[in-house]
Order: C-alpha cells, then structure tokens, then sequence
C-alpha cells in the first residue's frame, strides 16, 4: 500500500471527525513489531489548539479516528500494509520543545528477529505497576511474581532514562552488593526460585523525546501501551 493512501485516509478521517484542525504533517514509517510482523508508525501532526483534540470530551472522538483509520487502511489494502500505530502530535508542543521534532524525525524500529529471541530464565506470572505522576518527575512503583526456568540464571531488567530507587526481594530490600547497574541493565543476583520482585525508579516524561513510553504531549500524558 503507497504511504500517500495511508496519509489520504488518516486525513479523510480527521478532517470528517474534528472538522479543520490544520494538518501540519502525516508521516508514515514502515516498521517491525516484537514478532517480525510488518507494522506503519503513523505521526500525525496537527495546527489546532492542544485543547481541541485532548480535552475529556474529545476522549471518545480520539478512540473512533483511531479505529476508523485503522479500519480503512486495512480495508483498502491489496497486501498487508502493517498494523497502523497512529499517533497524534500537536505543532505546538513541538514548537515549544524542538528536540522532539528531531525525535520524530528519527522514529525508526529496529528489527528484531524470532531467531535471536532467546527463552527468558524465568516466568513472569503478575506485574503491577503504580504511578505517582507529579510536575517534573513521576514515581513508578513495579511488583513482579517470577518463578525461576534456568537454574543459576540472574534476573536481568531493562530500562532507560530512569533512576532506580530501590529492589527489593519479598519485601526486603537489597544490599548494593545484591545487585548491578550497568547502562540500561538492571542485574539481580541469587534471586530465589519463586519470589516477589519491587523496583522502585523515578522517570521525567515531560523530558522523553523519544514518542515511546510514559511521555507527555500538550497537556496529557501517553503511552504506547
């Protein structure tokens, strides 16, 4: 499927939901999800106050173009064009931290193969995540239940610009000798078979440019998941 359809439909259906926003750009990057499937990073940037598409009452507004647009790409494709991931951008706030635009720019997913996945060494049974979301800086609290697959095998979490406050293991929180940070690689040695495992970060969405994880645009703040 041409990038021109993908940006012709995604127009058509603004335009049809929210009237004249002032459609600044449509940019359309082919990509690959976690499972080799081929996907479309859709970025649509917009002229319109922030207000106009991220007050509450736009809330169900935003659910159905996204849908809509989703829908009629797919509908209108000879092949498999991808799963559309649409995002929506206010000129503004790119205006007011230019280092994002660059970010958006740069949007690229890097492909990763099914063969160069290896089995984890242990199973993920529950994850809960809180957020203390504040001016300035957010507080994320994550409790995980693992039980253990490789015999030997440290814990190994990833993560990036973030700071780590605590780990703990079934409430008890660890020695700095019990565990290493190196880069975006949170290692924990000698972890039981089964246990409860809290990390305890503080993270800066306000200061993510990179349109991935807890970030926030205009007034509200997103997440990819």
């Amino acid at each position: 499927m041409d990038h021109q359809q993908v940006r012709d439909i995604a127009g058509a259906a603004l335009k049809a939901r929210f009237g004249d926003i002032g459609i600044v750009s449509i940019d359309v990057k082919p990509g690959f999800d976690h499972c080799d499937d081929p996907m479309l990073d859709v970025h649509i940037v917009y002229d319109a106050e922030v207000e106009r598409l991220t007050a509450p009452d736009k809330a169900p507004d935003m659910v159905r173009v996204r849908s809509e647009i989703v829908e009629k790409v797919w509908a209108a494709a000879d092949d498999s064009p991808g799963y559309p991931y649409i995002h929506f951008i206010a000129k503004s706030d790119l205006e007011e931290v230019p280092s994002k635009k660059e970010a958006l720019s740069d949007v690229r997913r890097e492909r990763t193969l099914s063969a160069d996945y290896e089995p984890y060494p242990f199973a993920l049974k529950t994850t809960h995540l809180e957020f203390d979301i504040r001016d300035g800086e957010t507080a994320v609290r994550c409790t995980m239940e693992i039980e253990r697959r490789e015999a030997g095998a440290p814990l190994v979490l990833n993560g990036a610009e973030l700071q780590l406050d605590r780990v703990a293991i079934d409430g008890r929180e660890l020695r700095g000798n019990e565990y290493a940070v190196e880069g975006e690689t949170l290692t924990v040695f000698d972890v039981p078979d089964a246990c409860r495992v809290q990390v305890h970060t503080r993270i800066k969405p306000e200061q993510n440019t990179a349109l991935a994880g807890l970030y926030k645009s205009g007034p509200i703040y997103c997440t990819q998941c």
